[in-house]
């Protein structure tokens, strides 16, 4: 992993671009927000949901319970995740 430009800790690229899309079965995928059909606001430049296009590997949020909104912007370009994880729940079938 390395530094992202966020502060984040992410994998370095060159290591996703020796994996085979088909080899991923399961993405982390950050957001500052959610809702319970499986929006999420990210940073704004799409690139998360870029990469989730490519693959079929399950999509999982971990937050706060305090993230979770009634709606969250969202339009046809966003993928969905299946699964949000918060200290209080867990939120399936989204």
């Amino acid at each position: 992993l390395e530094l992202g430009r966020f502060g984040i800790l992410e994998p370095k690229y060159e290591k996703i671009l020796e994996a085979s899309l088909d080899s991923i079965d399961f993405i982390v995928v950050p957001g500052l927000g959610f809702d319970l059909s499986g929006n999420r606001i990210g940073y704004g430049e799409g690139n998360y949901d870029n990469f989730m296009k490519k693959t079929k590997a399950h999509k999982v949020a971990l937050c706060y319970e305090f993230q979770i909104f009634k709606e969250v912007p969202h339009n046809d370009y966003d993928v969905c995740v299946e699964i949000i994880i918060t200290e209080k729940d867990i939120y399936r079938g989204l």
